[in-house]
């Protein structure tokens, strides 16, 4: 997701990678805070977020999605899933669960930091509160904008509702530089231009991945974008209706000077709720 990135372990089954962008916030807090603080602070931030991010995995995994892995980066970390949430109501569930994990954790690093009068249990809870504050702002791609993009989505469709997301999170990376710029806060500006970097990469995403309430109807074109078959349904399989051979009206064979290949698009259905453009060509 942001470069390479190395293992550095195995949590419940599932793969915890650390990208070399993670290695800026540790550069950063010990420029800050010295040496020791730090690595303290790095520590902190990464046992936090490995347990927020187990959580969207946990809860994605019992509803079928399969989780290629755990990345820890710049922003924090992300649960790297296979495929969109198949509804709104299961996208939802898996945004909540990392912040309630947050929460859990920040009132118990709360508690026995008083309790104990252990600073780094506080600092520990404290940062857990943050975190998952934070990633409950309405911004795509944390995990308030997902939960937006999905509360749209029954209203709008998943594409419609996903750009309305990533104009919101945009809006705020904005106020975040302003913001940065008023407290003297770099790295708050550095956020904000990742911020805006996503979600613009999820506008991206959206193009590139029609969803299935905004899909057109499931068929095979020719160059021309002329249909030379079509069915209704999920994942069936596609053929054109020619013999071997033979091209479809209009397009060239290998006797009328072409090299006998026929150049088509499948805009297929898939069973997960998209919809997938595959360009190939055939004889």
């Amino acid at each position: 997701m942001f470069g390479k990135a190395f293992k550095i372990g195995t949590i419940l089954g599932f793969k915890i990678e650390v990208s070399f962008t993670f290695l800026i916030i540790l550069g950063a807090l010990s420029l800050f805070s010295g040496v020791t603080r730090g690595l303290l602070y790095g520590f902190i931030i990464m046992t936090s977020v490995i347990p927020h991010e187990l959580g969207h995995a946990v809860v994605a995994r019992r509803l079928g999605i399969e989780i290629l892995g755990i990345e820890l980066h710049i922003l924090g970390g992300a649960a790297k899933m296979a495929r969109m949430p198949r509804t709104a109501r299961h996208e939802i569930l898996i945004a909540l669960a990392g912040p309630a994990v947050s929460f859990v954790l920040g009132a118990a690093g709360l508690g026995l930091g008083f309790g104990l009068g252990w600073k780094p249990l506080l600092y520990f809870g404290i940062w857990n509160l943050i975190l998952g504050t934070f990633n409950l702002l309405p911004a795509l791609p944390m995990d308030g904008g997902r939960v937006l993009r999905a509360a749209l989505s029954a209203r709008l469709g998943r594409y419609r509702a996903t750009h309305v997301a990533a104009t919101v999170a945009q809006v705020f990376a904005i106020l975040f530089v302003v913001v940065a710029i008023f407290a003297k806060m770099p790295m708050l500006a550095l956020l904000a231009l990742l911020l805006w970097f996503m979600a613009g990469q999820e506008r991206r995403m959206a193009h590139l991945w029609r969803y299935e309430d905004e899909a057109p109807p499931t068929e095979v074109v020719d160059q021309y974008g002329q249909i030379i078959s079509q069915h209704e349904g999920q994942g069936a399989v596609y053929t054109i209706p020619n013999e071997p051979g033979v091209a479809p009206p209009g397009v060239r064979t290998h006797a009328q000077g072409g090299d006998g290949r026929v150049p088509v698009k499948r805009v297929i259905r898939l069973p997960n709720g998209m919809v997938m453009v595959v360009e190939e060509y055939r004889w």
